[in-house]
């Protein structure tokens, strides 16, 4: 789909991938607190009472809307797509392919985007951990912070695509990571009660926001016709730190707990801010 919008939308694709991750968002926001309470159930005093299905049977519920949205994406997205010039034969897709892997600014924005996605599944991961074995809160309760990254982002994030599109990615980037960062080291204080509801949601406006404003940079850098290309890369990049990081987060939330996360995924936001104040991300005019 971020390939798709690029496309369509050359000239905003910050404000088109925005809002396109604004729904995943909406999503996002719904599902933890919702999926907390099918598992576990909801107990208010004596007005509601329900014990929950168990995770078991909630996983099977879940594929049935996964179903529906999969024939309506079928159904109803036929022209995904036409935007692009003219089909490519195989060996035209490995050309390119390679010379966008030859691109340094490419390969450190998928490097950015890797460096955002291991502080995001790294402290995602462990705060559920942290609210579940150390807070004691219940399966509902836990997805309600969880939601709270989201829920705050559903604002924030096309509000960051139209200002990345008028002002340019970089300046952009730079203040959502930095602002990340500094959240991040805050949990080390706030730890607890409304200071760490209040983070959390703070949090929320830049930790997952900031993600299709990367890969608007990368659009902007990668040639007409390639976007579907550019958006893989992104996500692989992604993907391979994604797979990484959490093995990293487990071993110093062992010996360190939730503080220790706190400090690795704060110091990966620094990390982030550094290369992006490197990369000569241009304004696209």
């Amino acid at each position: 789909a971020f390939g798709t919008l690029a496309a369509r939308y050359p000239n905003k694709k910050g404000f088109a991938l925005s809002m396109h991750l604004t729904g995943a968002q909406i999503g996002n926001t719904i599902g933890p607190p919702l999926v907390g309470g099918l598992i576990s159930g909801i107990a208010i005093r004596s007005i509601i009472s329900f014990e929950g299905f168990g995770w078991e049977k909630v996983s099977v519920f879940m594929a049935i809307p996964m179903i529906i949205t999969g024939l309506l994406v079928l159904v109803l997205f036929k022209s995904a797509g036409s935007e692009s010039k003219g089909n490519w034969s195989f060996d035209e897709y490995k050309t390119r392919s390679k010379g966008l892997l030859k691109d340094k600014i490419i390969l450190g924005l998928i490097l950015l985007g890797g460096i955002r996605a291991s502080a995001h599944t790294s402290f995602l991961l462990f705060l559920a951990v942290y609210l579940k074995e150390v807070l004691n809160y219940s399966a509902f309760v836990i997805g309600f912070h969880i939601a709270l990254i989201t829920a705050a982002g559903i604002i924030s994030t096309p509000i960051m695509g139209m200002l990345s599109d008028k002002y340019g990615r970089k300046s952009i980037i730079m203040i959502a990571m930095t602002l990340m960062s500094i959240f991040l080291f805050l949990f080390l204080i706030f730890k607890t009660g409304i200071g760490l509801i209040i983070l959390i949601s703070l949090l929320g406006m830049f930790f997952f926001s900031v993600m299709p404003i990367i890969t608007a940079a990368t659009m902007d850098r990668v040639p007409e016709g390639s976007e579907g290309s550019g958006t893989a890369l992104n996500f692989i990049g992604m993907s391979v730190v994604g797979f990484i990081s959490p093995l990293f987060a487990g071993f110093i939330y062992s010996i360190y707990g939730f503080d220790g996360i706190s400090i690795m995924s704060g110091t990966i936001g620094v990390i982030g801010v550094v290369l992006c104040g490197l990369l000569p991300i241009k304004k696209v005019a």
